[in-house]
Order: structure tokens, then C-alpha cells, then sequence
């Protein structure tokens, strides 16, 4: 899981576009409209091995600097992986019934989920370093990938919530002071059988 926090903090890190958050009210994946191309998958649909494919970043209900910051993270994509620090083809998500893994070479981190497939509403919980955590995000399947989509906002919470190391770095503090109340953005991973 210590991976999966990094991995959300370099994405943060990785955005140098200048920029300057409005205040908004948080909000869940939940309330953000589906397009009319979206599909959620079946709980039965997003089990199984996954690989990693990229990153992926979307407006789903922000204004025009949401679409800015999207447009800047993935121009940025390619020095977003870099800033990571690990070889990204080599990770792999498992989904069971009740549990999900994510395994980077010999580092496997694990978790329990909830998954919503009316709504495409998918819930992580765990531990790390004795302290418990959730994030809730959103599930699309994209011609056969699966896409898992977290709104910036909530990965802030909880990169502060369990990674001091992330707390302690001023590149960090400073995106997320920028990004923390920006509606829409949405950060994830697209990942193909």
C-alpha cells in the first residue's frame, strides 16, 4: 500500500502547470454524472489479473481550470511515471471477490474492497502502518480495460492520512494546497487482461 501512496504523490508532484484552486464543497465519484459512452462493469467483470496499461486523468464535473490541470497532467504523463521511481509494466492488479492486490515485481500490497457495479462505485479499505484507511473511486470499463479513477481531493486526505513521508515533502504540500479544493479532477490507472 506504501507504493499505491507514492505512486498517488508523484502524480501530484509531477503537475508544475501554475495554478490556483477555487474553493468548492467536497464530493464523492458519486456525484459525478456518467457520460453516455461509459460502462460500468459487473462485479464479476473486474475480477481476475489486470496489467497495468497508464495513467489516466479526468474532468468529471469540474469547471475550465479542471480541465486545464487534466490537460497539463497528461501532457506530463511520461515524466509523471518517472517521478514514481518504479518500472511500471511490471504491475499487476488482482481483484477476488472481497480482496484486490497490487503487485509491483516481489512488493504485493493488499486490501479489501466494496464494488458497486450499478453505479461503478468502488470502496478500498486497509492498514498501513497501523493506521486505517479508506478511498472510495470510481470503476469504467474502456473497450476491455478497466479504468479505477480516485478524485484528487480524496487522495490528498489520504496521502496526509498515512504517508508522513509525503507529508514532509514541500513539492507535495505545495500541489496539494493548489489541487485540494479543485472539483473534478480525477486520477487513476487504466489496466488490460
Amino acid at each position: 500500500m506504501k507504493r499505491l501512496i507514492l505512486f498517488a504523490g508523484a502524480l501530484l508532484i509531477g503537475l508544475t502547470a501554475s495554478l490556483s484552486a477555487q474553493a468548492t464543497p467536497l464530493t464523492t465519484s458519486a456525484d459525478y454524472t456518467m457520460s453516455a459512452a461509459e460502462e460500468y462493469p459487473t462485479k464479476k467483470e473486474i475480477q481476475g489479473e489486470w496489467k497495468y496499461s497508464e495513467l489516466t486523468f479526468e474532468n468529471r464535473g469540474g469547471d475550465d481550470l479542471a480541465n486545464m490541470v487534466v490537460y497539463a497532467l497528461r501532457s506530463q504523463r511520461s515524466t509523471i511515471v518517472d517521478l514514481i521511481g518504479f518500472d511500471t509494466k511490471d504491475v499487476v492488479l488482482k481483484i477476488d471477490a472481497k480482496k484486490t492486490s497490487i503487485t509491483q515485481n516481489s512488493q504485493t500490497a493488499t486490501c479489501d474492497y466494496t464494488y458497486e457495479p450499478k453505479t461503478g462505485d468502488i470502496e478500498f479499505k486497509g492498514i498501513t502502518n497501523g493506521t486505517e484507511w479508506s478511498i472510495k473511486g470510481i470503476v469504467i470499463d474502456k473497450d476491455g480495460a478497466l479504468c479505477i479513477l480516485f478524485d484528487v481531493r480524496e487522495l490528498i486526505e489520504l496521502a496526509n492520512k498515512v504517508s508522513a513521508e509525503l507529508k514532509s515533502n514541500s513539492q507535495f504540500t505545495a500541489m496539494a494546497g493548489m489541487l485540494k479544493d479543485q472539483k473534478g479532477i480525477f486520477i487513476g490507472a487504466k489496466f488490460i487482461k
